[in-house]
């Protein structure tokens, strides 16, 4: 399997970023290096993530000029060593296999970019009905319109490259007009696998309203174009 950049952009969640350093340190996959990008207005993220240097020794610390996430994740694609990319969420929930079974299906596909589920967040059955509701969604669009959440997006420096990026004007939905601008020319698919995130039972009734607007957005976005902002 090829070797991997896990960008990550950190803004004030430190205790996020702790709890996904801690979920890297104990992947089973291990030929991978993390490339953080740090848009902390104190900028001390990396006094939060040097615990776990010894068990991530492939790790690089990059200021962020802004805040602008876009711009964020061009920062750390700039710096990533390898071809293969994946940008994480600073809240993403990795299970200890993740990155395995994720590489080894992005090489048996042939896939160069590419996304997964959501995973259930909350234990009620409102929480796994919109869950399921939520991928039923990402899996019909991703064959016409495809769509993801901005958890866990897989791409190359290739691909990266070749489309300039996100794009640093669009204000909403960067992540789901870069499949879309890169799937023109490359192969997208969603993994089977999917992915929780570390939050609070606030945040996952917050996710729920938010899922019904995202395809509310989604349906805008394929009408009129993309949120940028104004001239």
């Amino acid at each position: 399997m090829s070797q991997l950049s896990v960008i990550i952009v950190t803004t004030e969640q430190d205790k996020r970023v702790t709890r996904l350093m801690e979920d890297l340190s104990q992947q089973t996959y291990k030929d991978f290096e993390v490339v953080l990008v740090d848009a902390s207005p104190e900028g001390n993220i990396s006094d939060v993530v040097k615990a776990y240097q010894a068990s991530i020794p492939e790790m690089s610390i990059h200021k962020a000029p802004e805040s602008n996430h876009a711009i964020c994740r061009n920062v750390g694609a700039e710096n990533a060593s390898y071809e293969r990319l994946l940008f994480l969420s600073a809240e993403a929930k990795l299970p200890a296999n993740f990155l395995s079974e994720a590489c080894a299906q992005l090489e048996k596909k042939h896939l160069d970019i590419a996304g997964v589920y959501v995973g259930n967040e909350g234990s009620g059955l409102a929480e796994k009905g919109a869950s399921l509701c939520f991928n039923a969604g990402l899996f019909m669009t991703q064959y016409l319109f495809p769509s993801i959440t901005n958890v866990c997006l897989f791409s190359t420096q290739t691909v990266h490259e070749r489309i300039g990026g996100f794009d640093e004007k669009i204000i909403r939905y960067r992540t789901n007009d870069y499949i879309k601008r890169a799937s023109n020319t490359w192969r997208f698919r969603l993994l089977t696998l999917s992915l929780e995130r570390h939050t609070d039972k606030e945040e996952v009734k917050a996710s729920i309203k938010s899922g019904f607007q995202f395809y509310k957005d989604t349906v805008k976005r394929a009408v009129c174009g993309e949120f940028k902002k104004s001239a």
